[in-house]
């Protein structure tokens, strides 16, 4: 069907076969690295009067309140968005009963309250 030329230029269709699997190797291997490298280990969040603290298997984080900018609560989320626009999202199952979830909820809007008077009284 296509032949290559003497000087080498023409491609024949063995090369477009190879060139398509090439790609869908390529189109494949992009979510199994997503996949791959996606944090699916336990993500265990607490908060207290100087921020959040995260861990996910050895990896941890502290971020403080002057950090985040807002605590929303929804009927079965929570989320507590950063500065950075980065968003904790915690869903109801991560508390064992409603009386736990509403004292988070309250806790981290007192917490977040007693960080944005504290800025604002230094102003």
């Amino acid at each position: 069907m296509f032949r290559r030329s003497s000087n080498g230029y023409k491609l024949v269709f063995y090369d477009f076969i190879a060139a398509f699997f090439w790609a869908l190797c390529l189109i494949l291997l992009i979510p199994a690295v997503g996949f791959l490298t996606a944090k699916t280990k336990k993500r265990i969040l607490s908060i207290n009067q100087e921020g959040i603290e995260t861990r996910i298997g050895s990896k941890e984080g502290k971020i403080p309140w002057q950090a985040v900018d807002s605590v929303v609560a929804t009927k079965d989320r929570i989320f507590i968005t950063g500065k950075n626009a980065n968003t904790f999202t915690i869903p109801l199952n991560a508390f064992t009963s409603d009386d736990l979830r509403n004292k988070f909820i309250e806790l981290a809007t007192q917490y977040l309250g007693d960080t944005k008077n504290i800025s604002a009284n230094m102003k």
